[in-house]
């Protein structure tokens, strides 16, 4: 038996407003969204430092800046934002597009069930609650001795079937009512809804109580199966009874006795029970809001696939970039395939794991693998290696050769070169 109380809607907080557009996702899983935009910009500074248009200012701090700029943009806008020069670059940009299809389309779906759902709650949830708010209970004649005993304090009205505590519930003779969940199912299937309007239609017997119909009309001219879903849902459990025969004939009262018994030693009295209930029992009309499956968002497991390939396609561009720095090829060179001018920086190593852009403008000239850190630069107005001093005062060594590139890059592309 179980307590069917009214099915009052609960307003929501305005922190509970601002907080839906997160729920979708657990605070774990937004903490890898996180996480995994911050590493792929990361990818993205080191495999793309011949990307002058994205990335204006070439010291690394700026890079990673910007780049994580355009990964969080990419993300909310639904795709990258970048235009990535080199092969490793592109391979990173690839997986960070994939990341943000599969999240944003789960976020959305999840979205939509949240906002169009009302949080709900029952006021009633047990019989004590129902005797604080000073309510009646219908109740079926049959049970009111022992629930009568059970709760002194209650106010119980005896009731001559289940449909009938239904109908009294509607018209107000009591707040709430002890139900089976047989009963409960036929409620919510609308099949109680459809018998209202079949007593009360032309001919037949009439209302459940005399004097008060109940039937409710769709626009169509049929029984409204959903009648009862707004106004009522069943709490928790009162009473629970296994039986032990069944009254077919007394030569198998014994062997039914033995499988009941032994279908709840093995847990499976109930899975055959609901199977049977399921076989005379329509489908239920109602959706029942504000249950757990609804409210929770998905957790990290949900997108933990997803995260897999989106964060081996950034280590697969980390790999394609160490071999183009360690070879000081672009990987288009490596595998034969003719260069443009738009494809890192003009046929150099778009990549830098050291932090340090590799140019046209700065080049290993000497031969020493230092990428002219050690004193030597090449000169892009002279075509020959010249020694690199630092500014007076110090100052940054990395930074005043990338700035010293920047500048010789403008003063080559204002040199017209005869043909």
């Amino acid at each position: 038996m179980y307590l069917i109380a009214p099915n009052a809607k609960k307003a929501e907080t305005f922190g509970v407003t601002l907080a839906k557009p997160f729920r979708p996702f657990s605070d774990e899983l937004w903490v890898w969204i996180i996480m995994y935009i911050a590493f792929s910009a990361l990818v993205t500074a080191i495999t793309d430092t011949a990307n002058e248009d994205d990335f204006e200012n070439p010291a690394f701090l700026a890079r990673y800046l910007k780049s994580f700029f355009l990964n969080m943009t990419g993300y909310v806008k639904g795709g990258p934002e970048n235009s990535p020069k080199s092969v490793p670059a592109r391979v990173a940009t690839w997986g960070f597009g994939f990341f943000c299809m599969i999240v944003l389309t789960s976020y959305t779906a999840n979205l939509a069930s949240i906002l169009v759902a009302q949080r709900t709650a029952n006021t009633i949830d047990s019989i004590e609650a129902a005797i604080d708010a000073r309510i009646n209970l219908c109740i079926l004649g049959a049970l009111m001795n022992e629930f009568s005993t059970l709760y002194p304090a209650a106010k119980f009205v005896a009731c001559g079937d289940e449909h009938e505590m239904l109908a009294r519930a509607h018209i107000g003779d009591c707040g709430a009512f002890v139900n089976s969940k047989g009963h409960w199912m036929r409620i919510a299937s609308g099949e109680i809804a459809i018998a209202d309007c079949e007593l009360e239609k032309e001919g037949g017997d009439g209302p459940k109580i005399p004097g008060k119909p109940l039937c409710k009309m769709t626009p169509d001219g049929k029984a409204d199966v959903t009648r009862d879903c707004s106004s009522w849902k069943k709490g928790g459990a009162l009473l629970r009874s296994i039986p032990l025969s069944l009254p077919l004939n007394v030569r198998y009262k014994d062997a039914f006795s033995f499988r009941m018994r032994k279908l709840q030693e093995l847990g499976k009295y109930k899975e055959f029970k609901e199977a049977a209930e399921q076989k005379v029992i329509a489908a239920p009309a109602c959706v029942e809001e504000g249950s757990g499956a609804e409210q929770a968002g998905a957790g990290f497991t949900s997108m933990a696939g997803t995260l897999v390939i989106s964060i081996f396609c950034q280590l697969l561009a980390l790999a394609l970039c160490a071999i183009e720095t360690r070879t000081g090829k672009p990987i288009q060179k490596l595998f034969g395939f003719k260069m443009t001018e738009d494809d890192e920086g003009g046929g150099t190593s778009g990549c830098d794991l050291d932090g340090v852009a590799i140019g046209d403008a700065i080049r290993d000239a000497n031969g020493d693998g230092d990428g002219g850190r050690n004193g030597h630069a090449w000169s892009s107005q002279s075509n020959q290696v010249v020694p690199f001093i630092p500014e007076k005062g110090g100052g940054d060594v990395r930074a005043q050769l990338q700035a010293m590139a920047l500048e010789m890059n403008r003063l080559a592309e204002q040199v017209k070169v005869p043909t």
